[in-house]
């Protein structure tokens, strides 16, 4: 009797530490890192804060196995994880398989918060800055956060959070900001400054958690673009290059990052054929790049002389380059549909379609069908609307151009246009900056108020399109 009561008291005990062990490995840790030091970190684990040595381990089971001003070395569940300030990772058990999940939110970015006021306005949210500011020269959209640039200073706003943040920036990047992209990892901007008459500046690539300086590339594109872990750049004359952001190529040249541009040089031969010397065209300039999968799109302005008509329809209007098969393709404007006065501006570039812009209101929009490889010009929409202008921007199966004081949505589906905004909308914010995300439209520009003295403030403006 005895012998089966110790037997089911052992089973009970089994029992009850299954369930005890089933039900720990099966609750979620979140923690997040909240303060950095030498061997020390202040951690959040379920709402309530612990200060960490290395090698102390928390009541929750983690454990802190490294730490430094930048990053700390964490352990959890069997699992080591590197944290940034303010870094938030939940871990534990998923129930359908019993295998340990780990999530990092997206990366947190370096800097100090900074303060503003919201206001709703007639549908519209806006977002004031309380600190004054300088103009803002660039905007950019990258991994859930509006980038703006202003006279020597960075800023950003996370769109989930609804949080303003400044980016800390060196003395080194002391300019004014021209030019931005933001990927997972890493910031690139485009910076320059007049010294004696000359523009000195380049681009320069920055850890978006540390802020730190990576790479400083003596370069001025016309345009760039982060594309996954590479930076392509287009230098209007010299051509399509790009840097890998993953190895941080600090002694990089500008040079050995430019890759060998199609063939642009007219050959003089004499009598007997042989060449007598290398003619570089210089009546055309690359202006702006898109990318879509392994293609990489950029745009043409020429120059020409009046009576040169015969030649400028031969003219690239638009190229391509696959990075796969390394190879370039160049559109003119006579296969494109287009007059020979036409240039070709921004472009858009969307799963199955490429569009390009021409820069003035009645020059229409071009678009190519990536499937059939044909080029259609669109003068205008199925509703008869006028549909050019300069900058367009893509975004969920609508294009949106710029065109004078209006912002024109265009169904890429069925061509039909409408104004998304028009002569309503304060001057001051067609001669700001815009760009179109994920079915919102965000501006940035500067507004004078009625204070004492009359101060103006930097305002961000979110509306639904």
């Amino acid at each position: 009797m005895n012998f089966k009561k110790s037997i089911v008291f052992l089973f009970i005990l089994l029992f009850i530490y299954s369930a005890q062990s089933l039900a720990a490995r099966q609750a979620k840790i979140t923690f997040s890192v909240k303060a950095l030091f030498k061997d020390r970190a202040m951690i959040e684990i379920n709402g309530k804060q612990h200060f960490l040595s290395v090698g102390e381990q928390s009541p929750e089971g983690v454990k802190l196995l490294s730490s430094d001003a930048n990053e700390a070395n964490i352990f959890c569940h069997g699992k080591e994880y590197t944290l940034y300030i303010n870094q938030t990772a939940y871990s534990g058990v998923a129930v359908e398989n019993e295998e340990l999940e780990f999530k990092i939110p997206r990366t947190m970015v370096s800097g100090s918060t900074v303060a503003f006021k919201k206001m709703n306005l007639n549908g519209m949210t806006k977002y004031m800055l309380k600190t004054e500011y300088d103009n803002p020269t660039i905007m950019g959209y990258g991994q859930d956060s509006v980038w703006i640039g202003v006279e020597k200073k960075l800023l950003h706003f996370d769109t989930e959070k609804e949080a303003w943040g400044e980016f800390d920036l060196n003395d080194e990047l002391a300019y004014k900001f021209t030019g931005i992209s933001v990927s997972e990892k890493a910031v690139f901007l485009k910076a320059s400054k007049y010294i004696k008459n000359k523009i000195k500046g380049g681009l320069f690539l920055l850890d978006k958690r540390t802020s730190k300086l990576h790479l400083r590339l003596d370069a001025q594109p016309s345009s760039f673009q982060a594309i996954g872990e590479e930076l392509w750049f287009l230098d209007g004359e010299k051509g399509l290059g790009y840097i890998n952001e993953k190895n941080n190529h600090k002694k990089t040249s500008y040079k050995e990052a430019l890759l060998n541009k199609e063939k642009n040089t007219d050959e003089d031969k004499d009598k007997t054929g042989s060449k007598k010397k290398t003619r570089k065209k210089n009546n055309e300039r690359a202006y702006i790049l898109s990318a879509n999968g392994d293609d990489i799109w950029y745009s043409h302005h020429s120059k020409f002389k009046k009576d040169d008509t015969s030649r400028r329809l031969s003219e690239a209007c638009v190229s391509r380059y696959n990075k796969k098969y390394k190879t370039f393709a160049r559109f003119t404007r006579k296969e494109m549909g287009l007059n020979a006065e036409i240039n070709c501006s921004h472009l858009a570039v969307s799963d199955d379609q490429v569009w390009v812009s021409h820069g003035r209101n009645d020059d229409g929009l071009s678009v190519f069908n990536i499937s059939s490889k044909q080029w259609k010009h669109v003068p205008m929409s199925s509703n008869g609307m006028l549909v050019g202008g300069n900058k367009i921007l893509w975004d969920k199966n609508q294009l949106f151009i710029m065109n004078g004081k209006q912002l024109i949505g265009l169904d890429t589906r069925n061509l039909y246009a409408k104004v998304v905004f028009g002569d309503a909308i304060i001057k001051n914010y067609w001669q700001s900056i815009f760009y179109v995300k994920d079915g919102y439209a965000w501006y940035v520009t500067k507004e004078s108020y009625n204070e004492k003295p009359v101060k103006s403030k930097l305002v961000l403006y979110k509306t639904p399109i």
